[in-house]
């Protein structure tokens, strides 16, 4: 009876409020805003680099214009030209021929495309040090730290398709988290320590 206490009504409030007025904007609809377009791609060519001064700065900093090849996006097979430390800033990355970043697309209020590189592009390592994490987790808990991860990853499917749609359409951020966190907390938390008297009895006297 205590499984469909922590689990099952809190699935249904999340799915009953999904879909109501009261998790939708005040004004009923969310603000049209363009948003910057992102773009993955590879330097190909380094049109220019040195050292700038700018007025008011004491010290030097490198600035680069590259070429680009558009390798993901709206723009893919494209090239692009990018200027990298062209405003004060007090730490400019260099980029060097074949490195692949991340590039934000945007208009300025004449319409002319605007680029700029905000990081390289990490994917392998991440997914390498999530591989090992995995591996780790799964090696020292065993059943217990698998269960774990999958707890983990519902509750950022709760906090991606749910979550942050939600506040980003303009719903109200209390309500949005308080039902997430009804769903999230005790999947999560049976997931990880298991289903059994101790653990619904602590949560018995939690929620009493």
């Amino acid at each position: 009876m205590k499984f469909f206490q922590f689990i099952l009504i809190p699935l249904f409030i999340l799915l009953f409020f999904a879909n109501s007025k009261l998790i939708l904007a005040q004004d009923g609809s969310a603000p049209n805003i363009t948003q910057p377009d992102t773009l993955e791609a590879r330097v190909d060519k380094i049109i220019e680099e040195k050292e700038v001064k700018f007025a008011g700065s004491q010290n030097y900093q490198l600035y680069q214009k590259l070429e680009l090849i558009v390798t993901k996006g709206s723009l893919q097979g494209q090239k692009i030209v990018v200027e990298n430390g062209n405003l004060p800033a007090s730490n400019v990355s260099k980029y060097r021929i074949g490195d692949n970043v991340i590039v934000m697309h945007n208009k300025d209020f004449q319409n002319n495309d605007v680029f700029y590189i905000t990081d390289f592009i990490r994917r392998e390592v991440l997914f390498f040090l999530f591989l090992i994490f995995i591996t780790c987790t799964i090696a020292i808990a065993k059943w217990r730290g698998l269960l774990s991860l999958i707890g983990m990853a519902v509750s950022f499917l709760i906090i991606f398709v749910f979550l942050l749609p939600q506040i980003a359409s303009g719903a109200n951020p209390v309500l949005i988290a308080v039902l997430s966190s009804l769903l999230i907390i005790p999947i999560s938390f049976f997931l990880s320590h298991g289903f059994n008297k101790k653990n619904f009895g602590c949560n018995s006297r939690h929620f009493n």
